[in-house]
């Protein structure tokens, strides 16, 4: 399944026309070609709830349980292992399926 996903550096040199070397932000799209695959070739590696275990607290500005969407359907978010990589499911905004 291909995705195109932006990417965003930095480079630094002396644009064309001028003298004077500086560093510039730079982005574009890279096209990402993940192969489609089944429940059981992907297991689900790790699943986790919603609410973090009594007595942690999140020391972030965001709870580290919701890093990883999950869908608002779904009581538990979760990552899959495939080829020795883990891999966590996205969502549409406009019909909420996994993508």
């Amino acid at each position: 399944m291909l995705f195109e996903i932006p990417i965003f550096y930095k480079v630094y040199g002396v644009k064309a026309g001028q003298t004077r070397a500086t560093t510039y932000d730079v982005g574009e799209n890279m096209e990402v070609d993940i192969p489609a695959t089944s429940s059981e070739a992907a297991p689900i590696a790790v699943e986790w709830g919603r609410a973090l275990p009594a007595g942690v607290r999140a020391r972030a500005h965001i709870n580290p349980i919701d890093a990883i969407p999950r869908h608002p359907d779904e009581e538990k978010a979760h990552v899959r292992l495939f080829n020795d990589r883990y891999f966590y499911p996205l969502f549409s905004t406009s019909t909420d399926t996994p993508s």
